[in-house]
């Protein structure tokens, strides 16, 4: 299932990326009414859970794949031989359909997804290359998202709906990240005060690779009504895009409310 939701998911950038943000209007796009009805009863049946509110995040393989086939000038600067890239896209859309009739995967349909993930990811950063001269050089945050289902933020802000934590509460961090250049890619949490990982000596990676889960542990020191938790993102390279301090690729906030201890 994990190979399957990173073949997805590097679909789901793809549409991004290249159609852009106004992508429900591009031709073979599914109707957003449909979409929305998807998140509504997601919302419904997940209570005490952020739900995303990009669309994208509930367009599923073969709508994807339809925008690919619709698209073919635009998505040819990605994939030059688009027909061939399609015929291993239709793979995914078949084996979605084999989960979804709760069929097993087998150990060669897990690494036929998981090459075809790489594949989409590889194109991408190819892309990106040529349309950002930064992501030539240096990995690339993809998404990290909490345990809530909440977006890391690329800016220090204090949102009006923050989750309420306790001491000892665990929290979990799902990140993804990608280097066009194929390095490893070294990820850290922490709540140090801005700016985190100031010094080199203060990196120190708890997770390598480009799809991780992180923990935090909540403690006496986090309570407070902006507890604020940075996942900082690094290649292995030398060379980094923010250079100050320990030096990252990629940084995302997330901001939280943490109770005092009822003993205290």
């Amino acid at each position: 299932m994990a190979a399957l939701e990173s073949a997805e998911q590097a679909l789901r950038l793809l549409v991004l990326e290249v159609l852009g943000p106004d992508w429900l209007d591009a031709p073979g796009a599914p109707p957003r009414g449909k979409l929305e009805s998807i998140r509504a009863s997601e919302s419904r049946a997940r209570p005490g859970v952020s739900i995303s509110d990009n669309l994208v995040d509930f367009t599923f393989t073969k709508p994807l794949i339809e925008m690919l086939r619709a698209n073919p000038e635009k998505f040819a600067e990605v994939f030059p031989n688009v027909e061939q890239s399609l015929s291993f896209l239709q793979f995914v859309a078949d084996v979605r359909n084999t989960v979804a009739h709760a069929r097993p995967l087998y150990a060669h349909e897990r690494a036929l997804l998981e090459g075809i993930s790489g594949m989409i990811r590889s194109a991408l950063a190819d892309y990106r290359m040529a349309k950002s001269p930064a992501a030539q050089h240096y990995a690339t945050i993809e998404s990290i998202v909490d345990h809530f289902g909440v977006a890391g933020c690329m800016a220090d802000i204090v949102p009006e709906n923050r989750h309420r934590l306790a001491v000892g509460d665990i929290l979990t961090f799902d990140c993804k990240a990608w280097d066009g250049r194929g390095r490893e890619i070294e990820w850290m949490v922490a709540t140090t005060d801005f700016p985190p990982f100031a010094r080199v000596s203060d990196w120190m990676p708890q997770a390598r690779g480009t799809n991780v889960s992180l923990q935090y542990e909540v403690g006496l020191d986090d309570v407070g009504e902006s507890t604020h938790v940075y996942i900082a993102m690094r290649s292995t390279g030398r060379f980094h895009l923010v250079k100050e301090g320990a030096g990252v690729d990629g940084l995302r906030f997330f901001t939280y409310a943490v109770n005092p201890p009822l003993d205290d």
